[in-house]
């Protein structure tokens, strides 16, 4: 969870109360290569953070 403290760092200065309270509510996950985190359809409830490795999203086209 530093790597992502030092990333808000660079844009909006907080206090260590701050990042407490944002950092409490943090949960860390991780998961296997090639795992889906959303399928079509569905609605993320959550913001997500990538400390690590790399993500992809496709989009599927709109039908009528």
């Amino acid at each position: 969870m530093k790597t992502i403290r030092e990333y808000f760092d660079k844009t909006v200065k907080q206090t260590d109360k701050d990042w407490q309270i944002f950092s409490s509510k943090l949960i860390r996950r991780e998961f296997p290569k090639q795992t889906t985190l959303l399928k079509v359809g569905e609605k993320e409830n959550h913001l997500s953070f990538i400390e690590k490795g790399v993500i992809r999203f496709f989009i599927p086209k709109e039908t009528d």
